[in-house]
């Protein structure tokens, strides 16, 4: 009885533990394309690859965000300031618009009330 060779993955694995680079072998896997198994294929672990990165970067892009904000606090927090400076100053001059400068000025004061800690 002749025992028949199927063709296998081209991939070396590393073996487990300690020494498991001195202890490589070939991947069983039956082969796809070009001397490949499916999950080794040059392109499919390209694919794998993108598409961890996306999931990735989208999970961290809120953190980024988060740490942009609070690099620019101070400079927000004073931006606010001479806003409800503005504001006040103005809101004396025309009765007209008070309303909405009402409104502005309340925002700004909230933003640096929170900003302070007082919130």
């Amino acid at each position: 009885m002749e025992h028949i060779q199927k063709e296998v993955c081209k991939r070396r694995l590393s073996g487990q533990g300690r020494f498991g680079s001195f202890n490589q072998r070939n991947c069983t896997k039956p082969v796809w394309k070009d001397g490949w198994c499916k999950v080794h294929h040059p392109d499919s672990e390209e694919k794998r690859q993108k598409i961890s990165e996306e999931k990735f970067n989208k999970k961290y892009e809120n953190q980024r965000e988060k740490a942009r904000l609070i690099a620019a606090a101070p400079e927000l927090l004073e931006a606010c300031k001479l806003l409800q400076d503005a504001l006040t100053e103005y809101k004396l001059r025309d009765i007209k618009k008070r309303y909405s400068l009402c409104v502005a000025d309340a925002c700004a004061s909230k933003a640096i009330a929170k900003a302070e800690g007082k919130i």
